[in-house]
């Protein structure tokens, strides 16, 4: 983790709105049983850009009147011609939605058979369950807080979410309830182990400048 971009070094400041919807999802097929699990994150992000030059150190160019560094001031990028500026905030833009689909990226999910499942991320996300509940016929679903604060190439993204990850377990057969159904199958789901869920698209729309 690297510090917030330093305010005379922004581009560009977003606030994303996560979907509700599930940004990472997969199933896993152990036989007569198909177990689907999904993570799905609610709530809103800050994303910030940092201007290309504040990504690296300054930098000294030698002139014949001698070195100077090669560190630009916010007044300089005012001066920029338009099309330069117009470039640099689509870059930005740009920028700020690769760093978003990080958000679902390297999503694993251990313990599926548990009460409490073990969630991890690859961007560092900190998932604490506060609840539990069965949705008829086949699904269980955790809920809770989660907490986002990463950096990405040159933008940081952060924020708090409620994160609702789903489990459901599906055949051919009848199935009474989600409750009796889940713990007739729980040696089943327990036996996956670790599950790594794919990451879906963010939807570049949600991405919206802060205000």
């Amino acid at each position: 983790m690297t510090d917030v971009p330093d305010p005379r070094h922004t581009t560009a400041r977003y606030r994303y709105r996560l979907p509700g919807t599930p940004v990472a999802t997969a199933t896993v097929d152990i036989g007569h049983v198909a177990v689907t699990v999904e993570l799905g994150l609610a709530g809103d992000l800050d994303v910030t850009t940092a201007a290309p030059d504040a990504a690296q150190p300054p930098t000294v160019a030698p002139v014949s009147g001698g070195p100077v560094l090669n560190d630009k001031s916010e007044d300089d990028r005012e001066a920029a011609p338009v099309g330069t500026r117009v470039r640099d905030r689509v870059a930005a833009r740009d920028d700020a939605l690769a760093a978003v689909r990080e958000v679902g990226a390297s999503v694993m999910v251990g313990g599926v058979g548990s009460p409490r499942p073990r969630i991890t991320a690859g961007a560092g996300h900190r998932f604490q369950q506060t609840g539990r509940r069965f949705r008829n016929p086949d699904t269980v679903e955790h809920e809770g807080e989660c907490a986002i604060d990463f950096t990405h190439e040159r933008v940081r993204v952060r924020g708090r979410a409620r994160f609702r990850l789903t489990v459901s377990a599906t055949t051919d057969r009848d199935r009474p309830d989600a409750r009796t159904w889940l713990t007739r199958h729980e040696h089943e789901r327990s036996a996956i182990g670790m599950v790594v869920l794919v990451a879906v698209p963010p939807a570049p729309d949600a991405l919206a400048p802060a205000r």
